[in-house]
Order: C-alpha cells, then structure tokens, then sequence
C-alpha cells in the first residue's frame, strides 16, 4: 500500500532519524497489542499517533482535530481520512487567542451541523491545560475556523448532540477539572441571539459524570458509561478515579431523562468510538475493556457483546465507524492515553439493514382561532446513511405548508416546520397525516391535529408596572439596580396573549421583558410600562422609584484589618500595576500564564502579614476584579495551611468577595494569607479580615500598613525610539504620519525562537539613576492574531515572548516589571512574526501607561528608510540548510535538511499566506541530516511556508504548490 498519502521519514544513505523514537511502533511490538487480528487488515498508519481528540465523519470523511502524543503534549493540527481513496490529508490549526496562544482544545463536546464541525468547551493546550467556555466553529468546505458562542460556564468532558435545530450540551467535568457537573445547555441554531440557554434547573443529567459516549437515535439523546471526576481533587470533596456503567436516554420532546439497562462494563472513554448505525447504538474500546466490541438495541433495552469483531489492539478513545459495509478503526491510546497510535485498521462487518424514517413526536396538536396562523416543529430522522426524502404534500389542505418539503434526513437532524393559516378555516377539528418518503426506506407518517376555535374579539390588555419602590443606594457608588416586575399585567382574552413588555424612561426604551434589572441613578425615576397582545391592542402603567443616597459607613470596628494588596510581600512572578479604580491606586495580578496548581515559591505568592488582637473566628474578603469566566480564580491558604481554590463570578467593576472555604479560626498573634495566581488577569485590590460575615463595599477603609496613595512625584523616564537602537540588517524601517519621529521597525518574516544573533536584533542601551523595579512599556502596532508578538530579553537575560493586544493603530501597550542596575543596561527585541510594527519604548519608574507618541528620543544619528538584508542562500557552517524538489510541487516533494544537531527535536510547519497552520510535526534526527517526503496533493494551490526549527537554528523554506 502506499505511504505517500502522508508525512514520512525515509531513511538513506547519509540521513535518518533516531532508532527507536520516530519510528518506533514499526521496530517493537507491545504487550497491548492483542495476538488475534482475525479478520482485520492493517492500512497505512496515520500522518501522527494521537489520542483523546475530537473526530467526525462527513460525507464518509474522517474530520480529526488536536489529541495528545506521547506524554499527553497537544498537537496543533487536523487530519482528514478517506478510506475510499486511502488518503491523509493536513487541515488547518485552530486560531490563535488574544493572548497569542494556541486555542487547539481536547475534551470537548462535539457534533456537526451541516458541513460545520461544532466543539464546545474542553481544556485547552497539553494536559492538564485549563478549562474553557469557548466555542468554535471548524466550516468543512471553506477549510476556515470560526469562533462560536461561548458557553454560560467553562466546563470539559461533556456530550454535545444535535436534535432538529437545537445543540445539547450535556454534563462534565467543572471549571477546575476537579467536579463532575449535571450541565444541560441548549444552543437554538434558528434563534442564535439567545445564546446557550440553561437547562439544567428542569433536566439535568443524571448521575453527573465525565468521558461518556454520546450517541442520538430516532431523536433521543443516549449518554453511555463514563468516568467520575477528572484530575485529582486534593480537598477529596469530588468523587474520582472509576468508571460506571450507567445509560440514560433524553427525549427532547418530553424533557425528561430515562435511566436504561446498564453497559456491559464499567468504563469511559468512548467519545469517538461510539455510533448509531441500523437502529442500534455501538460502542468500541474504552479506557478498562479496550479490546471490547458492544451493541445496544433500543427495542428491547439489551446491550450485547460483540466477540466476533473484538479489536485487533486495546484501545482507549479510538476513531471508530462503520462505512457502507467496512469498520474503520484508528488511532487511541493504546492502551493509555499516554501512549497513543497512529494504527490504522480495517474489517469487513456485517450488517443487518434497518433503513426507515420516524418523526419525533409522531403526533402533533396546534389550537388556534380562525384567522390566526401558527407552526409547531418536529424532528425527521434516520436509522441508517443521509438520504434524500420528500414529504408527500399532494393530498394536503391548501391551509397546511411544511418547509422543507424534501431534503437529507441524516440521524436526527432534519427539522420540519408545519404551518397552519387558519384565514377563513372554519371551527373545528382537523386531522391531516403527514409523510415523509425516501428510496428504499420504511417511509414516515406524522399525525397533525389542528384544532380551530371561533375568533374573538380582541380585548385590551391591562399593564400593571407594580407598586411603587424606595431603594436605598447600599454601595454608596450613585447608582443601584432596582428590579422592575410587571407581572401583574394581564389580558381578558388570556395572560398568554401579551406579546411584549417595554419599560420606558424620559421616552427611551430602559429594559424589557415581564421583569427586568436597571441601574438607576440617586433620584426620582418616572417609570412607564407599555404592554402589548398579539393583536396590537396596547396600554400603559407608571411606577415611581425613588433611589435614595445612604450616609458614609462608619468607621471598621476594633476588630476590622485592611491590607493593601500592592503593599504585601509580592512575589516576582506578580505585577504592581496602578489602577484609578483600586483602593490606594495599586493592584497586584498575574500576566499571561495559568497556576493550575498552587505553588509554595515565593515568587509565585502574595503574602499578607497581619495580627489579631483576640483569637476567635474570622471572616476573609477580598476587593477583587474578575472580567472573565476564565480570569475569576485565586488560590489561598492561611498560616501555610492547605491551598483552597477561590472562585468569584465575573465582574468588570471591583467587589468584595468572602473568600471560598468560610470563616477561619485565628489564634491572637501574627498570621499570614498567602495568595497564588491560577488565572491570568485577575487583579486584586485589597483584603478585609473581620470577625463579622458582613461584606465591606465600596473602597473600603485605609489600610495602616500603607497609608495614603503614593505620592505623585515625577517619575524616572527614559524614552528609546526604535529606529534610533541598533538595528539589525533583518529589520525594515518604514515611515507613518502616525509614529513618533516618523518611522517604525519591522520584519517581513518570521523568527520561532529567539537566536541572540545581531542581524536578528535590535538593542537599545541607556542609563538610570538608581537600580530598582521599572516599568517597560512599548508603542506598536498589531493587526491580527499571528502578527503580535516580540522576543524580549534584559542584560543578556532569559528571552521572554512579548504578547501584543490586536488593534489598528499606534498603542502603548505594557511589557512587564523589569530589574535595572544603576547605570548602563540594555534591552535586546528580536522579531517573532512579520509585520508586527515597532515605535517607541518607554522604561518608567512608575505604573502609568503613557499617553500619545510620549516625549521625543534622541536619536545619535540620521535614520534611513532601508529594505531587509536577507540571509544568504547557500548554507553557513554549521547553521542548518534545506531544499525543496520538486519546487513547484503537485503531489509530493522532498524536504532536505543538512547542518543539524544530532538527537536535538526538529520542528516542521507548514503555514499558508494567512498564517494558518497546515501541519505541524517534531522528529529526532540521528544523524546531521534528514530527508522527508511531503504530500502537497490536498494542499489548495497558492505559496506557502515551511518553517523548521532546531533549538536556536531556523529556516523559513519557500514551498509553490501548483
């Protein structure tokens, strides 16, 4: 069979890789690997072994996205399989985040709408990576990645299904990895401004757990098996560690959950793995009885084993699916998720056709009044393959039309819409029979009941807008929310046939809605509520809000500590950053980097020490900033006692939170609270350690320890233009009315890791007065998400890569904390991606972001606008070369690389004209040189790039696919 269908290593006089690593699975054999294959035929592996991602079939297509290799590290890249033609083809990457890394998730809820492959939620990154509440939107034909609608909470290991026209998201783990969650999210794909709308109060699922395989039949939603808990809970609050064997069916018609007969085993892991094919469920692998085939029949409620198709390995998660009349299996852990396989097999399997239509529900009831005119939905589905049907609509009344009329009904998909104009219909009832036919299927009938009512005459509705309020303004900031509840209205014909609810104020519409939240300012507030029927009819009601000012709080008893954040042991890992909305005008945050795990180094914390005077129980709370669903968390512990997670919601504007756990008994004496970041950008502001349960509001009190806000001396500034530096012959200048002096720097290529070399850089060197803590910001300009980002290094010391904010223009945008000595230091940029534009640098002793082009830099000489020096073509000694043949290419091309380091990991991509990444791979050579062989068939004709990196070395390598 043939292997040019993908990426592989070919090893030949004078190249290879290093034994036992890239090809390893072809030189060993594994005690996992089952000795009884009968029956299945091994194809081609896939381009890279993987596990735990999410796969899709399309038009008979394998759609995989992501998984772990070896040792649970992310892959950041997609793969499509045909199994017609025997071929693998690259899909492009996941975007970027704002904050500049990959968003490539696992443990996500997935389903396909359409040619559109939905998932939702995860954990982003390398396990354990953090737990998200994004969606994105993978298009098929467009070969594009769009992002979705997030979810109300970030959550992972959940079930995603499609019913009709809505997304159900179902149970998984919590926001901590830690809790399994009873979760239900609908997502209305005809009324997307509703976003994810919360079920979970009415129909939760059952059993709360994780890892389970999700499959819908004949419109029902089946969760099978499962894994309680995910990582490791150190407070032993979460059930973990075991897999169970529940089944439950949902019926979206109902509402309602039906536990069912129980699996054959206990286990989980069976995302990918599990389907319905002629009218049953089918499962395969899974992480405790990998080797094990089972199939479920709804009719009787009975799982069964299926011996004869038990799998040629132990396999945990793998790509599972029955095409025409052959089982495809591939990929898995295997038999852990840390050991994945590129495997590929295939058998031939025997099935049993059901091939038939149903509507869910089968019986439908609409009551209206003549003239009126109403639709109700119901859902088509299928037992076997997509296939064209057409509803029978020749025998209906002209008062009755469906859209559509004829379509693909493909599992539960299909939503048909019945409409019923009752214009001139006389009162009564009627019964039409609706069905849906398609060749060679058992054809659908769906029964409509319509019954008509005599017209009546419409009567005017009556709006109540509730008594009126005296709310009283707690926080003392001028404004309160006050809940506005009109739900006394009513209509003589049927409080139903209100329509609309509109508050209005000064004759501007403030809310809607039968209730509503406002914020009002301190004042009288002449309130009107208009109400109307479906008819038109309206009226209108007034309520009158007084929102009253409260006097200052009194002072913090004797019992009362306030601690200034910004004035406690702060770690070097934390920023001081001043804020006009913080307490003593200083707050402390983490920047850009998770804590998924408390830390015991120092730099890693903030630390409070305080005394009480009494021992006795006290109550933690905090001033704290959360903008974010995925920027609300702290880690806190008192007196090196055991780390506790602290969550609060979201919240744009400072509040007070208590902190997770309750109050804390405290011995009179000195203490200590020790904060560790977990999230990046969650600022804190201050604590408040009192005796009573009653949140502080507002600013709070003055803290001893700090006293008043710094005073406002000047600050030390140096300002560095970039084009007066010492810059490299890599970089370009241009020239913009809208930078300062005149010019920018830039690169038009790209630099993956940092070299030191000083064609690469560009070095700024000054003085200052005192050695200390300053503040380096940088004006840029950063247009899109693979163009925003520096390396950046101080005094020759560790590179860091400086994330840019995307924006279209000229901003200061600031880099971090920065020790100086006394005297001379210097400052190295090398560029990461083209096109990002730098101005100006500013190295401040203070917190405050500058404003407009700054003050003006010296510049020791004239500037030239000047195009790149590029590097030479041919091979230096000792850096790495590669070369291309043929170049254009059609179907394959040999990639060559000469000049390497021995057993040091080389890094491949190959990234399009727009940035996006079609594949990304890593291999060990064994010698100082490698030859590899590249399908460029499925690549879409255009230019693209190569980029290779090995430890400091790179090589950026020109590929023209025709």
């Amino acid at each position: 069979m043939s292997f040019l269908n993908y990426f592989r290593q070919t090893k030949k006089r004078g190249y290879g890789l290093k034994a036992g690593t890239v090809l390893l699975l072809c030189a060993l054999s594994f005690p996992g690997v089952s000795q009884t294959t009968s029956g299945w035929t091994r194809l081609p592996d896939a381009p890279q072994a993987r596990t735990e991602g999410i796969g899709v079939f399309y038009q008979n297509k394998l759609y995989y996205f992501n998984g772990f290799s070896q040792g649970n590290t992310i892959i950041h890249s997609g793969t499509r399989y045909d199994l017609a033609t025997d071929t693998w083809t690259p899909l492009p990457a996941m975007p970027l985040l704002p904050s500049g890394e990959r968003s490539s998730v696992t443990h996500s809820g997935f389903t396909l709408v359409d040619d559109v492959v939905w998932l939702v939620g995860g954990r982003i990154g390398s396990n354990p990576g953090p737990v998200t509440d994004l969606v994105w939107k993978y298009h098929i034909t467009e070969a594009r990645w769009e992002a979705g609608p997030a979810l109300p909470q970030p959550t992972g290991g959940g079930g995603l299904a499609r019913v009709g026209n809505e997304l159900h998201y179902i149970g998984g783990f919590d926001a901590s990895a830690l809790c399994d969650v009873s979760y239900h999210f609908v997502f209305d794909l005809t009324r997307p401004e509703k976003g994810w709308q919360d079920r979970t109060s009415t129909s939760p699922l059952p059993n709360p757990r994780n890892h389970f395989g999700t499959v819908v039949l004949e419109g029902k939603i089946y969760t099978i098996g499962g894994q309680k808990g995910h990582d490791k809970d150190p407070s032993g609050s979460c059930q973990s560690g075991y897999d169970i064997w529940d089944v439950h069916v949902y019926d979206p018609v109902t509402d309602r959950w039906k536990e069912l007969a129980p699996f054959k085993r206990n286990d989980s892991h069976i995302e990918t793995s599990s389907f319905a094919l002629d009218g049953k469920i089918y499962t395969f692998g899974g992480q405790r009885w990998g080797y094990e085939v089972h199939s479920y029949d709804p009719a009787t409620d009975r799982w069964s084993t299926l011996k004869e198709y038990e799998m040629p390995e132990r396999l945990l998660d793998p790509v599972a699916r029955v095409i025409g009349n052959k089982l495809l299996l591939t990929m898995g852990g295997a038999p852990s998720s840390d050991l994945p396989t590129s495997r590929t097999w295939v058998r031939d399997f025997e099935r049993t056709p059901v091939r038939k239509l149903g509507f869910a529900p089968g019986q439908l009831a609409l009551s209206l009044e003549s003239g009126q005119s109403k639709s109700v939905t119901a859902v088509l589905h299928n037992t076997a393959e997509a296939v064209t049907y057409t509803l029978r609509t020749d025998a209906w009344p002209t008062w009755l039309k469906a859209n559509p009329t004829k379509g693909t009904a493909q599992a539960s998909d299909e939503a048909v819409t019945f409409t019923v104009d009752a214009q001139g219909l006389a009162a009564g009832t009627y019964t039409v029979p609706c069905t849906a036919e398609a060749s060679g299927y058992t054809s659908a009938t769906l029964t409509l009941t319509v019954t008509v009512k005599p017209a009546t005459t419409n009567q005017v509705p009556v709006a109540d807008a509730g008594p009126d309020q005296t709310v009283s303004d707690a926080d003392r900031d001028g404004v309160e929310a006050v809940t506005l509840d009109g739900s006394a209205s009513s209509d003589p014909d049927g409080n139903q046939t209100i329509s609309s609810y509109s508050w209005r104020e000064g004759g501007q519409q403030i809310a809607s809605g039968k209730t509503g939240t406002v914020s009002l300012a301190v004042g009288v507030h002449q309130i009107t509520l208009l109400v109307t029927d479906q008819q038109g009819a309206q009226s209108t009601d007034q309520v009158t809000i007084d929102v009253r000012a409260v006097a200052p709080a009194p002072p913090p008893t004797s019992t009362a500590l306030w601690l200034e954040a910004e004035c406690a042991e702060v770690g070097d890992a934390w920023r001081i950053k001043s804020s006009i909305d913080a307490s003593n005008r200083g707050i402390v945050t983490r920047k850009g980097r998770y804590g998924h795990w408390p830390s015991d180094e120092a730099a890693d914390r903030v630390r409070f020490n305080f005394s009480v005077n009494s021992s006795g129980t006290y109550h933690i709370f905090g001033r704290i900033r959360a903008m974010t669903s995925n920027r609300n968390s702290f880690w806190v512990r008192v007196d090196d006692g055991d780390w506790r997670l602290w969550e609060m919601p979201v919240n744009k504007e400072y509040d007070w939170y208590e902190k997770d756990g309750g109050a804390v008994r405290l011995s009179a004496g000195a203490h200590t609270i020790d904060i560790g970041y977990r999230e990046p950008n969650t600022n804190l502001d201050k604590l408040y350690i009192s005796t009573s349960d009653a949140a502080p509001s507002g600013l709070g009190g003055t803290a001893p320890a700090c006293g008043t806000p710094p005073s406002t001396e000047e600050p030390e500034l140096v300002w560095l233009e970039a084009e007066c530096g010492d810059v490299g012959t890599q970089w370009q200048t241009g020239t913009s009315s809208e930078a300062s002096q005149g010019v920018y720097l830039f690169s038009s290529t790209y630099g993956f890791l940092p070299s030191g070399q000083a064609s690469r850089r560009v070095r700024f060197t000054w003085e200052v007065s005192e050695e200390g803590t300053y503040y380096l910001f940088g004006r840029v300009l950063s247009l899109s998400a693979n163009r925003n980002s520096f390396w950046i290094r101080v005094n020759e010391g560790r590179w860091e890569k400086w994330g840019l904010p995307h924006n279209d223009e000229f901003q200061w945008v600031e880099q971090g904390r920065v020790a100086l000595q006394a005297g001379e230091n210097t400052l190295d940029i090398e560029y990461r991606e083209p096109y990002t534009y730098l101005d100006k640098l500013c190295v401040s002793s203070s917190a405050a972001t500058p404003t407009g082009l700054g003050q003006e830099g010296d510049c020791a000489t004239d500037v030239d606008v000047r195009q790149p020096t590029l590097p030479p073509a041919t091979a230096q000694p000792g850096v790495m070369a590669a070369s291309l043949f043929p170049n254009p290419a059609q179907r394959t091309t040999s990639l060559i690389l000469s000049e390497l380091l021995p057993e040091v990991p080389v890094s491949i991509q190959v990234v399009d004209a727009l940035g996006r990444v079609w594949f990304v791979q890593q291999l060990v050579p064994e010698g100082d040189a490698l030859e590899y062989e590249l399908a460029t068939e499925a690549l879409p004709t255009g230019l693209y790039t190569i980029q290779i990196s090995q430890g400091e070395q790179q090589h950026l390598q020109k590929l023209v696919k025709e």
